[in-house]
């Protein structure tokens, strides 16, 4: 363990710490738990656009009336490029009458016996009469199940990313408002979450405050941060030392200068923002093209 009054790994500035906003990026949307979520949630995404946008989930909560069964003329059958199980997906189009009026409606299904002119069972939604289909049919491309396997993807991608901003807020807010002290490892044990390859570890070590011991636990994979020095770097709340996190553990930590001041982030900083905006941009060009 270095000694030198100089030593990069003591930080000596005492809350409240300035965090430029740069910095405050870097901490928040830094670390391996918000990379990989904002990835995760963003590309599931592309899929329910594709997928849950054109199924019959979007009608799942509509309040359209009951069905109403008639019958109307098959007009037109056309491919589509969409498959489902290995078969492909045909839009039907078909016309019909809804007291004295000439309705158009749509269909999609596999191909069976139906043809051009022929006539054909429809229903058509009471206090909606434009939302119809061919009986045995969909109104939308796909299935309303497809919804509920598609968004497992962004749902695991949310939750991923709603405990990485968790953390990095409450390291936010320790960086700026927390105490500093020195923890003595206590124990650690390998976890069954692995990340690229490599286990996670849960660590314990044990700090001294206000007169007291307290214990400070994290998890990592990147063992080598917090097994480099004989006593680990611990930020905590001075009114309530249990609110604590080791520093080398944290997502993104900052570097501490030789003067024992945290190092502001540069411009390179904004790097953890491009899986995010990528995410937008991809997204919002989907949405504008399919639904606008």
């Amino acid at each position: 363990m270095k000694n030198n009054i100089l030593d990069q790994d003591t930080l000596r500035e005492g809350p409240p710490r300035y965090l430029s906003i740069l910095t405050r990026i870097n901490v928040l949307f830094g670390g391996f738990a918000v990379q990989f979520g904002s990835i995760f949630f963003w590309f599931g995404m592309v899929f329910v656009l594709v997928f849950v946008g054109q199924s019959e989930a979007v009608h799942w909560f509509s309040a359209d009336g009951e069905w109403v069964e008639t019958e109307g003329i098959l007009l037109e059958i056309n491919e589509t490029s969409s498959e489902i199980n290995d078969e492909y997906v045909y839009e039907y189009v078909f016309s019909y009458n809804v007291n004295g009026q000439s309705l158009r409606g749509e269909s999609n299904a596999t191909f069976g016996e139906e043809r051009e002119g022929n006539f054909v069972n429809i229903e058509y939604k009471s206090d909606n009469p434009i939302r119809s289909r061919i009986i045995g049919m969909t109104t939308e491309m796909f299935p309303g199940w497809v919804a509920l396997i598609v968004l497992i993807f962004p749902l695991i991608g949310f939750f991923v990313l709603f405990f990485g901003f968790k953390e990095n807020l409450k390291a936010l807010q320790l960086l700026r408002n927390g105490s500093f002290a020195r923890g003595k490892m206590l124990s650690y044990e390998a976890t069954n979450t692995s990340i690229n390859d490599e286990t996670v570890y849960a660590y314990k070590f044990e700090f001294s405050a206000r007169n007291k011991m307290y214990v400070a636990e994290c998890k990592t994979h990147l063992t080598e941060r917090v097994e480099d020095e004989e006593t680990e770097k611990i930020l905590y709340y001075e009114a309530d030392p249990t609110f604590n996190l080791v520093y080398d553990a944290m997502g993104a930590a900052p570097e501490i200068d030789r003067f024992g001041k945290i190092k502001q982030s540069n411009i390179l900083a904004l790097k953890v923002l491009v899986s995010t905006v990528i995410g937008l941009l991809i997204n919002g060009l989907l949405f504008f093209f399919m639904y606008m």
